[in-house]
């Protein structure tokens, strides 16, 4: 037999995890669903009107694409085209940190991150100095740090005469 209060609490967890999970998009849309089944109706409604709308918005890439090659049609000299999702620069993109224009070997971040993992590049360990640290002169005491002193002194010992 299971408790209501954990169904509700177990479903309350599916349906938070469901929303989490969704595309930020689309989660922004699902934030305060009643149960997890509409939070699923509602996740993919909102799927199929994002789905149509970037049907019909052609996309960066597609509109670069036809601005140059309606350009090339009425250049046909120039050789130049556009081809989506490519880089200006050299064909060479850094596996480290998917930055074109160098290899992994040239790459500074990895350097760097190396650098920082790396105890034989690290300077030592020096501590600081204590700059709050006052010391006391142990031989300056005044009379009432003596008479408290004796004052604890006496409750110390069992031959306390006050107690006799």
């Amino acid at each position: 037999m299971e408790l209501p209060g954990r169904t509700a609490a177990m479903n309350d967890l599916a349906m938070h995890h469901f929303v989490m999970g969704l595309h930020p998009r689309i989660s922004n849309i699902v934030r305060n669903p009643k149960n997890l089944n509409e939070a699923v109706n509602l996740a993919i409604s909102e799927e199929r009107i994002q789905q149509s709308l970037y049907k019909k918005a052609p996309s960066n890439d597609q509109k670069m694409s036809n601005r140059v090659s309606s350009k090339s049609r009425h250049n046909p000299g120039s050789s130049t085209s556009y081809t989506p999702g490519t880089s200006a620069s050299s064909g060479t993109v850094c596996h480290y940190c998917k930055t074109p224009g160098h290899s992994i070997k040239d790459c500074k971040k990895r350097e760097y991150n190396n650098r920082q993992c790396d105890p034989d590049s690290k300077p030592p360990f020096t501590p600081f100095k204590r700059i709050n640290h006052v010391e006391e002169a142990p031989d300056e005491e005044t009379e009432e740090e003596e008479e408290e002193q004796e004052e604890y002194d006496y409750e110390d010992t069992d031959d306390d005469p006050k107690n006799e």
